[in-house]
């Protein structure tokens, strides 16, 4: 199978699972597309999530999960640096 350039036939393809671990920060969240190019990643995927979409209706958790949200133009800007950095990049949803 290929996915973008890589022959998973030939090599293992390695993702950089960012998630939401950047809690937010888009500066962090560029930092960690370094790393994974630094790291030998093939791509960095993300997730994407708009928390009053969320179904379970647990406010709290729709309250804490909105301050890791990135807009959908950081996202942008994130995958043009993983892209610089040779990086397949890409984002999950995770709401409905």
């Amino acid at each position: 199978m290929r996915i973008d350039h890589i022959d998973t036939n030939r090599q293992i393809f390695i993702v950089a699972e960012i998630g939401n671990n950047h809690e937010g920060d888009f500066v962090l969240a560029q930092d960690m597309i370094h790393l994974a190019a630094e790291a030998g990643a093939d791509a960095v995927k993300f997730q994407t999530f708009r928390p009053e979409f969320l179904s379970g209706g647990d406010e709290a958790r729709s309250l804490r999960l909105k301050k890791f949200q990135l807009s959908y133009e950081q996202f942008g800007e994130l995958s043009k640096l993983a892209n610089s950095e040779k990086l397949i990049f890409f984002s999950t949803p995770f709401d409905l």
